[in-house]
């Protein structure tokens, strides 16, 4: 049982809200593509200097830049 807790601990299962590091890992992507895709517009939240991202505007906003994609092609 201690290994599922570190696994999902690890890939931040059941966390709504992902803080940067925990972003990557969920991804499976470097930092500095997560700062590009910050820039081209990753819905993120910021509270008192702190930086979430929703798992689920993420997954939104991919699924949303795969279609543009698909359509630029």
């Amino acid at each position: 049982m201690g290994e599922v807790k570190r696994v999902r601990t690890d890939a931040a299962i059941g966390t709504r809200y992902l803080k940067k590091k925990d972003l990557c890992n969920y991804l499976q992507i470097a930092n500095n593509t997560l700062d590009s895709w910050i820039a081209q517009g990753l819905p993120s939240i910021t509270i008192g200097g702190c930086i979430r991202f929703g798992r689920s505007s993420v997954d939104d906003w991919l699924i949303t830049r795969a279609d543009e994609m698909k359509h630029k092609s």
